[in-house]
């Protein structure tokens, strides 16, 4: 059969990650492939799967070219895949749609959008879950689903993503990791974020409870605290982190690693004092479970989807309340015990979800939904 895979979001943070690895899955050998990806991500996507057929689509996500032309992309395909929730307005697949729903963030946050967006997301969603076949990343993300749109509990597949825990448990040589660190002016100690500046990721929040760890606690003010991403893409359109950051206290102690390489991600995680994760809203959240493949602790926001995900596995907190924040990093910087007991569970957590049985449980419900 003639599967069509929508790729433009595949270098992206989080959702690329679930494109890449479907992508270079061997479960996808029993079928002809073609996939959409943006000219200047050719490259990348034919070293992930040599044999696909690769159609250059560099039409902006979420404009009205999209809902022209991506219609079009569907004509003689038996299945056609959407990996979030932009799906085609009218899909030409013979067989069956199917769309991944990550999370319904642009619902919950509804108030936060412009009136384009909300348009935008309120039309979209609620034409993603009309597809044959809907799989979400977990329980939490269906039941928003499911609180936010008329979509059926039985329309909607849970299926956990995976890791590559093997990637993030590699110990690099010590010549290796003084060479990342330099690269990225990274200094010991530090507490690492992996993220971005949206709402939900509570930079906020987490910068404020880390100057509150700092200047309410001896013997800490050499911490850095660092930032995998770009400065720029961090402040620009939020004021309040732009006003934040100028603070005198954060020009010496805030390290914005610019872009990051996959093979050097691993060696942040593995060199940082802490993991921090302050999200309120995760429909899944990968970046504590690499900081726990890559023997991380990790203190996390008790909201959303993170008691599920991360279970016993990470000291929370209260994502709102920076002195929680404060008193958890103090907690898992002093406390051996609780560090040694953090690691071992961690590496048991991140160790529950591999992309091989993700995936192979989507291509079985894909199978069985297109027989």
């Amino acid at each position: 059969m003639k599967l069509t895979l929508d790729a433009r979001l595949v270098t992206s943070s989080g959702i690329g990650v679930y494109v890449k690895n479907i992508i270079k899955s061997d479960h996808l050998r029993g079928y002809d492939i073609k996939i959409l990806c943006r000219s200047a991500d050719y490259s990348y996507v034919r070293s992930l799967c040599a044999r696909a057929s690769l159609v250059n689509y560099d039409t902006q996500l979420y404009s009205i070219n999209e809902l022209v032309n991506t219609p079009l992309k569907t004509i003689g395909s038996h299945i056609f895949w959407s990996p979030h929730y932009n799906v085609p307005v009218i899909n030409f697949a013979s067989k069956l749609k199917v769309v991944t729903i990550h999370d319904v963030f642009h619902l919950a946050y509804y108030h936060t959008l412009s009136a384009v967006q909300k348009m935008y997301a309120k039309i979209m969603i609620n034409r993603a879950i009309k597809s044959d076949l809907i799989f979400t990343v977990s329980e939490f993300s269906k039941s928003e689903i499911i609180k936010f749109t008329d979509c059926k509990a039985d329309n909607i597949k849970v299926i956990y993503n995976g890791i590559d825990f093997h990637n993030f448990n590699f110990r690099s040589s010590e010549e290796i990791v003084k060479k990342v660190l330099k690269t990225y002016k990274v200094d010991l100690p530090y507490i690492l974020f992996v993220g971005n500046v949206k709402p939900h990721k509570n930079l906020k929040t987490a910068l404020q409870g880390f100057k509150d760890f700092v200047l309410g606690f001896t013997g800490f003010k050499d911490y850095k605290f660092v930032i995998v991403g770009k400065r720029e893409g961090f402040i620009t359109g939020d004021k309040e982190i732009e006003l934040l950051l100028s603070h005198p206290f954060y020009s010496s102690r805030l390290v914005f690693t610019e872009w990051v390489a996959d093979e050097d991600l691993p060696v942040l995680y593995q060199n940082a004092s802490t993991f921090i994760f302050p999200s309120v809203y995760e429909g899944f959240g990968f970046p504590p479970l690499e900081a726990m493949a890559a023997r991380c602790p990790v203190i996390s926001s008790n909201s959303a989807c993170m008691p599920e995900i991360y279970e016993d596995a990470v000291l929370y907190f209260n994502p709102a309340n920076k002195g929680e924040i404060a008193n958890a990093l103090f907690t898992v910087l002093t406390n051996s015990e609780l560090r040694k007991t953090l690691v071992e569970k961690g590496l048991k957590q991140a160790n529950k979800y591999n992309w091989e049985e993700a995936i192979s449980n989507k291509i079985r419900f894909i199978e069985e939904y297109a027989s």
